[in-house]
């Protein structure tokens, strides 16, 4: 209906927002910067420890099949399987604990002129102007909603459990 009619949809968006002053309660994420080191760390380790592991054991690879076979089964301990599947657990777990943060609840104020919220005993106002991008998301295994907004000023906030993309 209103395909490659931008102005149309603006003039919706427009007056679907009219008169609008609504209060929500949001959880807000604050970072815990010395966890997430850590995490990363733990995550740079499971990599390094994957490439070393995946070298050792595609080495063997190029092998004739009967030296394969004698390499995979008599040289190459378990050992060495069994550190090539951890490491990837390993980088699951220092991404999990890169991306830990502390969330508590705030109140979101949407108005005609923006959003407002709290944000550490400080108030942030977006302005309609300021706000370029509302990405909505929801995960089906969790009940919670998560947003994203982007802002022109290349200020990013997010909701809880949304990871960004590496």
């Amino acid at each position: 209906m209103f395909a490659g009619c931008g102005f149309c949809a603006l003039r919706l968006a427009a007056t679907v927002t009219q008169h609008l002053n609504e209060t929500l309660k949001i959880k807000i994420g604050k970072e815990l910067p010395m966890i997430n080191q850590i995490g990363a760390y733990i995550s740079l380790f499971g990599i390094l420890l994957f490439l070393i592991t995946g070298v050792i054991l595609f080495a063997g690879v190029y092998l004739p099949l009967e030296m394969k076979l004698i390499y995979f089964v008599e040289i190459i301990h378990r050992n060495i399987y069994l550190t090539f599947l951890s490491s990837i657990l390993i980088f699951i777990i220092g991404s999990v604990l890169g991306e830990l943060k502390n969330f508590y609840e705030t109140d979101l104020k949407i108005t005609d002129e923006g959003l407002e919220f709290y944000k550490d005993q400080e108030k942030i106002e977006l302005p309609n102007r300021k706000i370029h991008k509302l990405i909505k998301r929801r995960n089906y295994l969790i009940s919670d909603k998560k947003i994203t907004i982007k802002t022109i000023g290349l200020k990013k906030i997010r909701s809880p459990n949304e990871r960004p993309k590496l």
